[in-house]
Formats: structure tokens, sequence, C-alpha cells
């Protein structure tokens, strides 16, 4: 870490971060499910296949936010930003789009099993989640710079 001092964001805050981004994310999601359902339905399509292109919608959304946000300007999602937490490297320094889809994907890694690599964040001296660990990156209070 830089000589700069942070507060670092522990597990109870980024839950709630989490839900706020999950609401927000949920919405456009489901728009968009019930134009594809309606669409694909109105062709024929089977049920099955609608349901695999939903999921598929919904995961290139969920990416599409995360990376998005995270490598902002702000360093942060909606919920982070609400609730006055963002993400940056270990070092301080920004989020790549980069650094912060291989984050994305460590976030599997930190729900097995039984989201053992999130509870993390609420033990680990910087309040870091296996996530975090894995792509050194940090939840801290505050704006981005």
């Amino acid at each position: 870490m830089t000589g700069l001092s942070y507060k670092f964001a522990g597990f109870w805050i980024r839950a709630a971060a989490a839900l706020v981004d999950s609401v927000a994310m949920g919405i456009p999601s489901a728009l968009v499910g019930i134009i594809l359902y309606f669409l694909m339905s109105t062709f024929g399509m089977e049920e099955a296949t609608i349901e695999m292109v939903g999921q598929i919608a919904t995961t290139v959304i969920a990416i599409g936010y995360y990376v998005g946000f995270h490598s902002s300007r702000y360093q942060a999602t909606p919920g982070k930003l609400v609730l006055g937490i963002r993400l940056m490297r270990r070092d301080g320094g920004a989020i790549t789009p980069k650094l912060a889809l291989w984050r994305y994907f460590a976030l599997i890694l930190s729900a097995i099993p039984l989201g053992f690599g999130f509870l993390m964040a609420g033990w680990t001296r910087e309040k870091t989640a296996l996530h975090d660990l894995l792509c050194s990156t940090r939840v801290v209070y505050g704006r981005a710079p």
C-alpha cells in the first residue's frame, strides 16, 4: 500500500451495496427479459431457448454493469456510491476494465463454498474478500480522487 491511510469497508456495508446493486441491475435485466420473451415467443421459439438467451443476456448485463462502473472515474457501482465506498487497486490506483473483468469472475470463487470468500471481508485486516485478495483490490470509504 502507498503511504496514504484508508478506512477499509467491511462485510456489512459491502453487502448493503450489493443489495442496492442487485435492485439497480434487476430492473433493466427484467425489462430486457420481458422484451426478449415477447419477441422470441412471437417467433415461436422454444421455452428452453428463450430461457437460455435470457440467462446469457442477464450475464452480459451484469458483466457490463460491474466492469463499466468499477473501471469508471467513480471506481464504484451505484450501490457503492450510495453508501460512500469505492473500489481501488491495493496500491491506491484506479481499476482498469481488464482488472474489473477479472474481479467479476473471481467473485465466483468467493461464492464457493457457501459464500465463504465474501465472509472473509468481515475478519481480514484490510477487510478483503477472496476476490479482492486474488485481484489485489480493496474496497474503501470515500469518493474517488
